[in-house]
């Protein structure tokens, strides 16, 4: 059975792996391997282990909860101490543990995983400006997202410039996780990991970034002898925001097949294509059927929690 038979089968039963680059699909995630399943439940252990210990620290201090959270003790009793560091132990979550949790999956498929990775990219000024412009006109609603148009204004810059090149400032961004193969470097993948319901402002930011490094891949092909057409589809899904969960009543499918995310400052500043939601994300690094593992052993780790309180 060939890759792409066992990939259309797998997703007529459970789901797609949405703008997932094809360079990094996978007939099995890298879990159903006893040994990293093994390594990686004891990681989740740890991150609970962690989030226990705090809680519990805090625990004592019930009077002192009551005085400055009534109504959360009101709503949650002896349980209200959580509410009081849940956006401390949520912010680890997304900035420590979840890139590293992603590092792993990758690295256990033979690719190079970074974190908190600086990329530093010379784009000219031109392009630079047109990124503004864009970003500036999707803020304002002057402009639908649209990446394959955004990516097509940027090259045909590119193609100009080529004539007469430009003063070609520094850019700096920063990727949440940066992937690469290492026997062969045109494959690289950047991802902006986000919580499901960003601010404006972060989606903003969020765009101009992504905007950049498409760029700036496209650029580097170009250089290194790739073909246009293969370059631009490469550099189009470079880049990518992961939302590592789904809070929202419809399932990744439906938000597919409709074609539209449930948070409207995403729909009006980013293009649904240049997103990987929950299981996509999870699916995309460590292989089909990551999620569902994942989900699993959350589970096991629960449970197993049960029994010290």
């Amino acid at each position: 059975m060939s890759l792409n038979m066992s990939i259309n089968q797998f997703e007529g039963s459970r789901g797609c792996l949405g703008p997932c680059p094809e360079y990094l699909r996978l007939n099995r995630s890298v879990l159903y391997d006893p040994n990293v399943r093994k390594e990686f439940k004891q990681r989740i252990r740890m991150i609970k282990e962690e989030a226990f210990k705090r809680i519990q620290e805090m625990s004592g201090g019930i009077e002192n909860i009551k005085q400055k959270y009534p109504f959360q003790y009101l709503l949650f009793g002896e349980y209200s101490y959580s509410f009081t560091i849940q956006r401390s132990l949520v912010t680890t979550l997304g900035q420590k543990h979840i890139p590293e949790l992603l590092k792993f999956l990758a690295e256990k498929r033979g690719l190079k995983a970074r974190t908190s990775y600086k990329i530093k990219m010379k784009i000219p000024q031109p392009i630079v400006n047109r990124i503004d412009e864009i970003v500036n006109s999707l803020d304002q609603g002057k402009r639908k997202p649209d990446i394959k148009r955004e990516l097509e204004e940027l090259v045909q810059i590119t193609i100009t410039l080529s004539k007469e090149p430009k003063e070609a400032p520094l850019q700096v961004v920063t990727a949440d996780i940066y992937l690469e193969d290492p026997n062969d470097p045109k494959y690289s993948f950047y991802i902006e990991l986000k919580t499901p319901q960003p601010k404006k402002e972060d989606c903003v930011r969020v765009k101009r970034r992504l905007l950049l490094f498409r760029i700036y891949k496209y650029m580097q092909l170009i250089s290194a002898g790739v073909k246009l057409k293969e370059a631009f589809e490469k550099a189009i899904h470079s880049a990518l925001i992961g939302f590592y969960y789904n809070p929202f009543k419809e399932d990744t499918q439906t938000i597919r097949r409709k074609g539209r995310y449930p948070h409207s400052f995403f729909n009006r500043i980013c293009d649904l294509n240049e997103a990987l939601i929950a299981e996509e994300l999870w699916d995309c690094i460590g292989g089909l059927g990551t999620y569902t593992e994942l989900v699993k052993i959350i589970d096991e780790v629960t449970q197993e929690f049960k029994y010290k309180t």
